[in-house]
């Protein structure tokens, strides 16, 4: 079953939005109630408690801003192509979100993993799979390279 092109690319165009508001919170609110077990789940893995010290938690909360502004600026790129190139159904634009969105997750997964952060792991893990399965799935709407 072929699923409609454009009920995959607005799912693709949620997702990034999603990851750019997401990023705005990880700047603006990184210690705010809806990051509360993310942020857990950071101080269980480098401080076995349940809530980050003061001082891990202003260097945390510079961490999470930093790391907001990257996404932002990631998103805003992926949501260009989204918008342009990619609802044009460019082929480099595929590609260019098949290839890019994995290296960063893979990548992210792994240093999450060995570093014991279990928020993280479903965070980056959860928008791996909201990302890559509607682009996985439009593949056939793509003419070839």
């Amino acid at each position: 079953m072929r699923i409609p092109f454009d009920l995959l690319w607005k799912w693709l165009l949620a997702v990034t939005v999603l990851s750019a508001l997401m990023a705005v919170v990880l700047m603006v609110a990184p210690d705010s109630a809806i990051m509360r077990e993310y942020n857990a789940t950071w101080s269980r893995a480098f401080y076995g408690a349940d809530v980050l010290p003061p001082a891990a938690l202003a260097q945390h909360k510079m961490s999470m801003g930093v790391s907001g502004a990257g996404v932002l600026g990631w998103a805003v790129t992926l949501l260009f192509v989204v918008m342009g190139p990619y609802r044009r159904r460019e082929p480099w634009a595929w590609w260019s979100i098949a290839v890019s969105v994995p290296a960063w997750a893979v990548s992210d997964l792994v240093l999450s993993v060995v570093h014991g952060v279990s928020g993280e792991v479903l965070f980056a893990g959860a928008a791996l799979v909201g990302i890559m399965l509607p682009v996985l799935l439009a593949k056939p709407h793509f003419p070839p390279r």
